[in-house]
């Protein structure tokens, strides 16, 4: 079977690392022992981190999906914001 991040691309070049970022993939690096890693790029971890953080807590959660439901209605407030 084929892998598309990995195709045409042997190290040194690089160049499955670089569709891991630019084209927002995941590359699963297998290793023996089931021991894999996992490669994406640093924009992805921080968004799954902070999505993790933002589950942690069931409170802050449900706020978060209340106010996404408010600004789906349109229920926004707008203010100023000062320098």
């Amino acid at each position: 079977a084929s892998d598309p991040i990995t195709d045409g691309c042997e190290p040194p070049c690089g160049c499955w690392d670089d569709r891991v970022v630019h084209d927002s993939d995941i590359a699963i690096i297998t290793r023996k022992n089931d021991e894999n890693v996992v490669l994406m790029s640093q924009a992805q971890y921080d968004n799954l981190m902070e999505n993790l953080h933002i589950r942690e807590s069931k409170a802050n959660y449900e706020w978060l999906k209340e106010s996404i439901r408010q600004a789906e209605e349109g229920r926004l407030v707008k203010f100023d914001v000062e320098d």
